[in-house]
């Protein structure tokens, strides 16, 4: 009876719900799966299908180390097969109905360890130009947290050496002695022609560093790292150093600090795995 059924399902996907036919395969390879699963139980009529054997065919997608992107497609292709079933009049209820899909895993945010970064911004040679600005624009990055639209978006006027601060555009950003030492020194060395208002860092033909253009000039350092990884970098090691969460999300910009809430866990994670040590 599955097959008959499963063979109307692909019918009613296909034509009346019109989905590509890629999307309707990948439907029907999920059903096909469960059904496999529900005759190894011995169950082969939709009707003695209900939630547990739902809950236990997700649960075995777990154990076979699915993801929970893959679990949560083939919860969804189930649903929608009971749905049509009970249209149909093939059941009177949906075991699907008050399951929900597993969390989807976090991505660990990637973080280079304090050694790293002082490795990373000591790689360009402020002896040329392109070598002070890319030096400005690491020590920038994870001196700041400041985003890469952030960065591209400075002006030479937006670096205020007395309230050792950069002007964002909906905030000030603090700026440590050292690190606004390395600004000004490239400013009066290879900008101090240029008006206030001309971009802070250019690419080598004078003109506005594009996001792509800041990719390759942190990727010419390191394959391994990306302006995200920075970042992210700021604020862990912010955070281990006993910065309040709340603050650490204003320096980022973030509108709601919990937003930092994975970089905390992370933190968090770590200092246990060191006994407590930052």
């Amino acid at each position: 009876m599955f097959e008959q059924w499963i063979n109307g399902f692909l019918v009613y996907i296909s034509d009346e719900k019109n989905l590509k036919r890629s999307s309707a395969e990948a439907y029907i390879s999920d059903i096909r799966a469960f059904q496999e699963y529900l005759h190894s139980l011995r169950l082969n009529e939709p009707g003695e299908v209900n939630d547990t054997e739902v809950i236990r065919y997700i649960l075995s997608l777990q154990r076979s180390k699915k993801n929970s992107s893959t679990i949560a497609r083939h919860l969804s292709s189930i649903r929608c097969f009971f749905q049509y079933l009970r249209d149909e009049g093939v059941v009177k209820t949906d075991p699907t109905k008050n399951l929900k899909p597993p969390r989807k895993e976090r991505r660990c945010p990637s973080v280079l360890t304090k050694g790293q970064m002082m490795n990373l911004m000591d790689m360009p040679s402020d002896k040329s130009e392109k070598g002070a600005r890319d030096k400005a624009i690491l020590g920038l990055m994870y001196g700041t947290g400041l985003r890469v639209s952030e960065i591209i978006g400075l002006k030479i006027k937006d670096v205020d050496v007395k309230g050792r601060s950069v002007n964002t555009k909906d905030r000030l950003v603090p700026v440590e002695q050292e690190l606004l030492e390395s600004l000004k020194r490239y400013i009066d060395e290879y900008r101090k022609d240029e008006e206030p208002g001309s971009p802070l860092f250019t690419n080598s033909r004078g003109t506005n560093l594009t996001r792509q253009g800041l990719w390759k000039i942190v990727k010419s350092y390191s394959r391994t790292t990306n302006p995200q990884s920075i970042r992210n970098s700021f604020a862990v090691h912010m955070l281990s150093n006993g910065e309040q969460p709340g603050r650490v999300g204003q320096l980022l910009g973030h509108s709601d600090p919990s937003s930092i809430h994975a970089l905390t866990e992370l933190v968090d994670s770590a200092q246990r795995d060191s006994g407590g040590r930052a």
